[in-house]
């Protein structure tokens, strides 16, 4: 066809493993969850994070840069925090 480029696609979405942004993520987040699911997302970093029985100062600053992003209150993330540290049996 003329002024095609011969193959068709369509835009593709950022990719985790392809983008260092977190933007374009947080929005679908926000776009796609109600608020109890969001506190949930913020519950599962919570869990990643604190594996190791360690909260470091770098995993916490990332875990509330999400939670601003995905609008989940500081006191809906410190609760989060609160349920996953006593699930993994780690002291408050």
């Amino acid at each position: 066809m003329p002024g095609t480029s011969g193959s068709w696609s369509r835009p593709q979405r950022p990719r985790a493993e392809e983008s260092s942004q977190i933007l374009p993520f947080t929005r679908l987040v926000v776009d796609r969850l109600g608020p109890p699911e969001r506190v949930l997302v913020i519950e599962m970093l919570y869990e990643v994070v604190l594996a190791d029985g360690e909260l470091h100062p770098d995993e916490d600053t990332l875990v509330r840069r999400v939670a601003g992003l995905i609008y989940v209150t500081d006191h809906d993330r410190g609760a989060a925090r609160k349920r996953v540290r006593e699930r993994l049996g780690l002291p408050d």
